[in-house]
């Protein structure tokens, strides 16, 4: 049972990795930067819990998966509906955790290497969700796909998105670029809300949960348009970029798990 001890736990996403320090439940201390990761799997002295998309081939995840225990998924005691059938990891464990903790209708958005979300309905069955490219993979895409335009790094289309006259449309090429980008990413966001919020009219309140690496600097240009949606309900908005590894260091309490290491 957790006690005393501290856990780490991670998630090995596609694109961004990312770690926590766990102590009854809670996370104390996380990071997504790689090249602390390492140091941090290296010299860790206690157990650890892992969840991956990663391929099993994977260098990082057969190193991690060498010393560490994998989170057992199927322990997590989620009878209504069961889980949808392919659903990753860490939409799996986010989801149940938000059921588990607030007994509300919840839509997670995972904005990592792709924009993905997932939705619990009112009874706390676990509906599925939607998988589209992040902002990195609509970046690469453009320059991989259309021989024309240029890559453009990640602070660059930021930058150059601030400095707009209007958020919708640009005046050169780099400027077009970062404006259809974010702008279609934004209107992805609100339109699945707008969805999720009809299909959960008859709910007395619903929580809505901005998670992954991405949340951290798109919440400046989303957070306005949140203000413009007329629930008939109260809707609690949560940017919480590390919430996947909040769920496992909550699941890990729950279930009381307590070793962490690896059993292959």
């Amino acid at each position: 049972m957790l006690k005393a001890g501290r856990y780490l736990v991670l998630d090995l996403g596609n694109y961004a990795v990312k770690a926590g320090i766990a102590i009854q439940g809670r996370l104390i201390r996380q990071t997504t930067f790689l090249q602390e990761i390492p140091r941090w799997i290296q010299n860790w002295e206690g157990g650890g819990w892992w969840i991956s998309v990663r391929a099993p081939s994977d260098r990082l995840h057969r190193w991690v998966a060498e010393r560490f225990a994998r989170f057992p998924e199927e322990r997590i005691p989620h009878a209504v509906g069961g889980r949808p059938r392919g659903m990753g990891s860490d939409r799996w464990v986010a989801s149940t955790w938000a059921w588990h903790q607030w007994r509300v209708p919840v839509l997670i958005f995972l904005m990592g290497s792709a924009l993905t979300t997932v939705w619990v309905d009112q009874k706390g069955k676990v509906q599925g969700g939607t998988i589209s490219p992040g902002i990195r993979l609509r970046i690469a895409a453009l320059a991989e796909q259309a021989g024309k335009l240029p890559t453009i790094a990640l602070p660059t289309l930021l930058e150059t998105y601030t400095q707009l006259d209007s958020p919708w449309y640009g005046n050169h090429t780099q400027a077009a670029i970062s404006a259809g980008i974010l702008t279609g990413y934004i209107a992805e966001v609100q339109m699945l809300i707008e969805q999720f919020l009809n299909a959960v009219q008859g709910a007395n309140r619903c929580m809505i949960v901005f998670a992954g690496g991405d949340a951290l600097f798109l919440r400046r240009w989303i957070e306005p348009h949140l203000q413009t949606f007329n629930a008939r309900f109260p809707v609690q908005w949560l940017w919480r970029p590390y919430f996947v590894l909040e769920a496992l260091a909550g699941w890990l309490a729950t279930l009381e798990l307590s070793t962490g290491y690896s059993t292959d």
